[in-house]
């Protein structure tokens, strides 16, 4: 994996990447690209969120962005997106905690 662009975005309070992963593999899953950035960038991979993976053959195109605290990340990324980065038995266990909150205001 390589990293072909980076911006800074203080407004948002992080850093906006651009890699891309070569190889005739297919689509790797969010948890690893996430795990391969941390790597490249020596970050948490907890404040790294990957917006977008694209595929065509032979390539990969990740948009990710790198998040300065934990803080920002909570404030600013949406729910939704947050539980695409759990595990899957993790994000199991807190969509049935979610609706069970929905179930008890009801």
């Amino acid at each position: 994996m390589e990293i072909i662009a980076k911006r800074e975005n203080p407004l948002l309070e992080r850093i906006e990447i651009e890699a891309i992963e070569r190889g005739f593999t297919p689509t790797p899953p969010r948890i690893e690209v996430r795990k391969k950035l941390a790597e490249l960038l020596k970050v948490d991979p907890e404040l790294i969120i990957i917006e977008k993976i694209s595929s065509k053959p032979g390539l990969h195109r990740i948009k990710a962005s790198y998040y300065t605290s934990k803080e920002a990340l909570q404030r600013i990324v949406h729910q939704h997106v947050l539980l695409r980065h759990l595990p899957k038995e993790e994000r199991a266990r807190v969509l049935e905690g979610l609706r069970e909150q929905k179930r008890r205001k009801k």
